[in-house]
Formats: structure tokens, C-alpha cells, sequence
């Protein structure tokens, strides 16, 4: 499945469009002009509009003859690499939550479909939350590990708060390498929350589970 955005004729993202980090690229899809319901033609806007032409595209990559290159026996995946790779890059530099990878390509994707020397597609891009929070508490100095989903992330952010009964006043994330820890959070006593997500440049994940620790004389995880 391609999570495909909608664009205007002029290369905005159209009104109506889904956004988020599931988006993979961005096909024309206001006012275009196509068959109606009970016959004729006329204009109509929508994702229904733009998924078609994404699908289109990934037609004639199939249909110029692209390779099963990582030799697993289909090739959607090089298919969608191809897609991917050849859209042109809209809204914020390389892949954002707006128009994914870009707009959709079909002339540069068909080259590159057409090429015996083009190179195998990198593994399927995944980007989902981390998962596995866990951490221990020593005084006042928190230390949490997480599992890591995604194979495209640039980094990580932390967020973390005190808890109030059933809620949190969260903080603002704060910014982490590309790694699976974060140690040394200094904090006051208390009940604190702590949640990650990754982060692709402006794209972020969905926050991990929330991960509960009390800081003070009788710390630990809760």
C-alpha cells in the first residue's frame, strides 16, 4: 500500500489532502477532468483523483520491463523504489509530511525503469514508532532504551512530564542522535511520563507507549 497526497495545478497540496508521515508521494489530484458517474465528463477533486495517477505511473514502471533486482522473486519493490526516487521534491527539502518523496515523475520513472544498469532499490523504507520503552531510575538520573522501527529515521526525540493522576503536563521534545538510548535526565521528585518517537527530517512517527518512573527516595519504575 502507497499512501499517496493530493496537489493543485499549481504544485500546493490540495485542501482536502491527508498529510503525516505515511505519505510516500504526491500526485495531481484538483479539479482534473475525467469520466462522471452515469456517463460523461467533467471535473472532480479528491485522493481518489490522485491515487489513480500514482497507480498509472507504477503501471508503466511494471510495464517497461523493470528488473527483479534484489532477486526476491517480485517486483513492486522496485517498482515503488522507482516512484519514490524519481518524484520531484515539493514543500520542505526531501521527504516531509506534506507531499512525501514529491510529486510523481512519470517520464523520469519510466527511464529509470528502462535501464539494465540501474541499482537495486534500497531496502523498503519504514518508518514507525519506536516500541519497548523501558528505563530504570538512580535518584534523580533517569535511563531509557527503546526498540527502533524505522530503518529512515535522522534521529529521535524524547518527551517527558509530570504526571498528575490520569494526566501529563509534557515538556518540549527534546532532540536525540539516531540511537536507542538516553541517559543522564536529571529531574525532580515526583511521577514522570516519558514517551519517544522518531523523527526524517520535518516527519515524525507516532510516540512509543508512555513509559511511567518515580524520582525520590522510593524511585523506580511504576
Amino acid at each position: 500500500m502507497i499512501a499517496v497526497a493530493s496537489t493543485t495545478s499549481t504544485d500546493a497540496i490540495s485542501s482536502f489532502s491527508s498529510t503525516g508521515p505515511a505519505v510516500e508521494v504526491a500526485a495531481p489530484g484538483s479539479s482534473i477532468y475525467s469520466t462522471l458517474n452515469g456517463g460523461g465528463y467533467g471535473y472532480m477533486s479528491g485522493t481518489s483523483m490522485a491515487c489513480p495517477h500514482a497507480a498509472g505511473v507504477a503501471a508503466l514502471i511494471l510495464a517497461a520491463g523493470v528488473t527483479d533486482a534484489n532477486g526476491n522473486g517480485r517486483r513492486n519493490d522496485e517498482a515503488r523504489w522507482i516512484l519514490s526516487t524519481t518524484a520531484t521534491d515539493l514543500g520542505t527539502a526531501g521527504r516531509d509530511n506534506q507531499f512525501g518523496n514529491g510529486l510523481i515523475n512519470a517520464e523520469a520513472a519510466v527511464i529509470l525503469a528502462f535501464d539494465p544498469n540501474a541499482p537495486p532499490p534500497p531496502p523498503a523504507p519504514i518508518f514507525n514508532a519506536p516500541s519497548n520503552l523501558a528505563g530504570t531510575a538512580s535518584g534523580s538520573t533517569v535511563n531509557l532504551t527503546w526498540q527502533d522501527n524505522s530503518n529512515v529515521e535522522t534521529g529521535f526525540q524524547l518527551q517527558y512530564g509530570l504526571k498528575n493522576k490520569n494526566s501529563v503536563s509534557w515538556g518540549t521534545p527534546i532532540s536525540l542522535p539516531a540511537n536507542t538510548t538516553a541517559t543522564a535526565v536529571t529531574l525532580g521528585n515526583g511521577k514522570w511520563a516519558f514517551r519517544v518517537r522518531a523523527v526524517n527530517g520535518t516527519a515524525v512517527t507516532a510516540y512509543s507507549s508512555v513509559f511511567n518512573v518515580t524520582v525520590g527516595s522510593k524511585g523506580g519504575k511504576k
